[in-house]
């Protein structure tokens, strides 16, 4: 049996995510335990300032990405709803537990599966927005994804299973457990798949203006994917990022355009941010955006050196993993973005030997 590995977010390639603890009962977050928040085995709540939560993704759990819940007063807002949809109800549960208002948008940072799976969920009522071009990719892509994650998603479980229980290495069993939870979350969720795809659209810019505070949503287009947008919380100084940004696990590039995703890092960086909660992996502040870029330069100059040299693909499967990123969980992602990267380096030469001639 042959384990097939697609991403789940994306067209190739695959998703290994953060770390984060399934039991922190004595974690302090913003002078309030998180014992005292809902809890769930998919994702950990965690209380950025009054009315604000992150809800980020535990390992061997179902939700894969990172989400928000953010009050605005009369109405609450979702920042992106998980692969699956159980995990997806159980975080619109969470926010009936906080005794927060109602509902009433939920948002898709951009068109990866582990960030909109959670959409049927949500009732009629809800209304549903991203960028035209994201809403685009959803329909486009959608069908065609889960049609192939039922081809291969049993196999792929049951391999991970396997893998699981045989292994004794500690991070390589993590990853196992990462890939376990997806599949099983993949399994399990499309007998009870309802696709919805946005209903409300936009290109640059909307705010929503609550009576408690404003959210901004911005998209300076191409980055991670053909389009992401963030969500800006300017009161507060956070900034939902989604997978524009990636903390302590290497990102996966190849849906995106690395020259764009650099631009896109500092104009968020232009914005007067503190906290800046990632699409993957443990909160940070607002230097994980410079980290981020510092990343993407890093692994597009050593694709470029080994290009240079002429590496084959074998060499280029096993160069190390530069400092200070060695230390970041999940390294296959590293090597799909070196190849990713050195492909992109090849055809641009190719490319550009056609125009000469």
């Amino acid at each position: 049996m042959k384990l097939q590995c697609f991403f789940p977010f994306g067209k190739m390639g695959c998703y290994i995510g953060k770390v984060v603890p399934a039991i922190s009962a004595m974690m302090v977050m913003s002078g309030q335990l998180s014992a005292e928040l809902p809890q769930s085995r998919n994702f950990e709540l965690q209380r950025l300032a009054d009315g604000i939560y992150a809800a980020i993704h535990v390992i061997g759990g179902h939700a894969i990405c990172n989400a928000g819940i953010i009050d605005l007063g009369d109405e609450t807002l979702i920042f992106d709803t998980f692969l699956s949809p159980v995990a997806a109800r159980e975080l619109l549960t969470a926010a009936k537990q906080l005794n927060l208002s109602p509902v009433a948008y939920v948002v898709n940072s951009h068109w990866h599966n582990d960030h909109i799976r959670g959409n049927g969920v949500f009732g009629n009522d809800v209304t549903i927005v991203s960028t035209e071009l994201t809403r685009e990719l959803i329909m486009e892509n959608e069908p065609q994804q889960i049609a192939r994650e039922r081809e291969y998603a049993k196999d792929a479980l049951v391999k991970m299973d396997s893998l699981m229980r045989v292994e004794e290495d500690p991070s390589k069993k993590q990853t196992y457990l990462m890939w376990h939870g997806y599949y099983k979350a993949m399994v399990e969720s499309h007998s009870m798949l309802k696709s919805r795809v946005p209903n409300l659209t936009f290109d640059q810019e909307l705010v929503i203006h609550g009576s408690k505070r404003t959210a901004q949503l911005i998209c300076h287009g191409k980055g991670h994917t053909e389009s992401d947008l963030i969500l800006c919380l300017p009161g507060e100084k956070i900034v939902f990022a989604a997978d524009l940004v990636f903390v302590g696990v290497h990102p996966y590039m190849a849906d995106g355009d690395p020259d764009h995703w650099k631009e896109y890092l500092k104009k968020i960086q232009d914005l007067d941010i503190e906290t800046v909660v990632p699409g993957h992996g443990s909160v940070g502040n607002a230097k994980a955006l410079s980290v981020m870029a510092q990343y993407i330069e890093t692994v597009e100059n050593l694709a470029k050196e080994m290009m240079d040299e002429g590496a084959d693909k074998s060499e280029i499967d096993s160069v190390p993993i530069p400092k200070p990123f060695d230390t970041w969980s999940f390294e296959s992602f590293f090597r799909m973005n070196m190849r990713f990267l050195c492909e992109r380096i090849r055809n641009r030469t190719v490319d550009k030997k056609t125009d000469e001639e």
